[in-house]
Parts: C-alpha cells; structure tokens; sequence
C-alpha cells in the first residue's frame, strides 16, 4: 500500500489491537474463499498489505515447505514477528514499486487498494505479477450497507458514519469499492471472475462493534480538527458498541477473483 493515503495511522498505539480485530471479523471469509480457490502445497503466494499477518501465516502453513509467501507493506515490522520459514516480508508501495511478472499462482489483498487513488494501476500491477492460470483474489468493502438498526439515536449513527466516510473519501477512499471490483478484474483482462459478499453484524461488545468503535477513534483528531465531529458526538458514537439493545449493519465485504488466462500460442 502507499504511506501517503492509507488512512489509518501505523503509529497509533491500537492500530496492532484494531487489525486484530479486522482478521478476528474477517478471516473465517477470506479462508473459505481461498481454500475454494484451490490454494494448496507447493504454491507461490504474495500477499499485498499483510497487516497484523494472520492470512500470511495462513498462506504460509497452507502452502508448506514446497510452497512459498512473499508478504508486503509499508510497514512491516507486524509482518516481521511472522516465523515461518517459507515467508519472505518485503518493505513495498504497491502505487509505485515493481512486482515479478509472471511469478505468483496467487495474489491476494484485502482492505488495501480501496485507500489508493492509484487502484487501478496497482490492481494492474498486480494482475501482471500472475503466473498463467494463477488467481488474484480482492477484497474490499461496500459501505452501502452501513447502516443502524432500529433505535432511538439510529439517525445520529448513520449520520455520524456518513461524514466520517466522507473525510476518508477526501483522502482518496473510495467507499463504494466493493461494488466495482469484479468489473475492474475484467479490465484488468483476468477471466472466470465471481464474487461475493458477506456482511458482519455490530453487536453489543463484540468484535464487530469494537473494530468500528476503534476505526472511528483513529479519526478523532482528523475528524474534530476538520470541524466534521465533535468529541462529544465521537463519544457518544463510540457508546453505541457498549449498549446490549444496539446492533448495526457493517459496510458489505467484497471477495472477488479473477483467473490470469493461459495465452494461446
């Protein structure tokens, strides 16, 4: 990913307890799109934006010795806590820095190029780095679905969840990524392309609820600094998750996949 738009902050002190709680809502789904994908021993994986490494160490252990992981970011000492012998960390900005062409059976990213305002040539990059035959799996989300259930303050929580994703689209975020994936894997010329969604549900104190409580405390001082929220409505959006008759539904998360096509000679 690019330092110079990803949203959330490396340095802030929970941002290692947040992308926990990011694979601890997503993993189960990510897992069971790649083990239908076929991913298995022997494969070479490459791993873009690797975050906290849980799907690296999946992919890693899936793979086995005579398969092999590159993982990258930004920002990789998280990464670097990885010990398996078949994964290589790489220090990479996916917008600007090359990948071997022609050299992985699988390519996978997950919350990443949604941030970028240079997805498309990322995307490219990294559909070139397939071998023939080999799958990019990308997954985004969709933040059509975010919305509250039924409560006395549901419309102070869409609200509130709406001008935060409209100072992250200022930074280049595109909200309704989700939706254009599978149509940017066909411009990206891959073919067999499908996709899916699924949706977690916020609820009292679980790890859904306290994923987005952090996301938007990451943003307080961008989003008190630019006048969108106040701490006080920060608060009070945080006290949501704490309350046992309050659900909401999460932004849809976007798997799709796409298969680089064997060139006939």
């Amino acid at each position: 990913m690019s330092t110079g738009t990803y949203a959330f902050r490396h340095a802030w002190e929970l941002e290692h307890r947040r992308l926990e709680l990011v694979q601890e809502v997503y993993d189960p789904g990510t897992i069971r799109h790649l083990e239908a994908l076929g991913v298995g021993p022997g494969w070479r994986c490459l791993e873009v934006g690797g975050g906290a490494g849980s799907i690296t160490r999946w992919l890693c252990q899936r793979v086995g010795p005579s398969g092999t992981v590159v993982a990258t970011d930004v920002e990789t000492d998280f990464l670097e806590q990885l010990d398996e012998p078949n994964l290589e960390v790489r220090r990479h900005d996916i917008t600007v820095d090359d990948l071997e062409d022609g050299a992985y059976d699988l390519v996978h990213s997950r919350m990443v190029l949604q941030h970028l305002p240079e997805r498309e040539q990322a995307l490219e990059r990294m559909a070139a780095a397939l071998a023939p035959g080999g799958v990019l799996m990308e997954e985004g989300l969709d933040c059509g679905s975010l919305v509250a259930g039924p409560a006395p303050d549901s419309a102070f929580f869409d609200d509130a969840n709406r001008r935060l994703m409209d100072l992250m689209a200022k930074a280049g975020y595109d909200p309704d990524y989700g939706r254009t994936i599978a149509a940017a894997l066909l411009g990206a010329g891959l073919g067999d392309v499908g996709a899916e969604g699924r949706v977690a549900v916020g609820l009292h104190r679980t790890a859904a609820a306290e994923m987005w409580r952090l996301t938007v405390e990451c943003f307080r001082d961008r989003l008190t600094g630019a006048g969108v929220l106040s701490d006080d409505e920060i608060d009070r959006l945080g006290a949501f998750h704490d309350d046992e008759t309050f659900s909401f539904l999460y932004p849809t998360m976007i798997a799709a996949w796409g298969l680089r096509m064997p060139s006939i000679s």
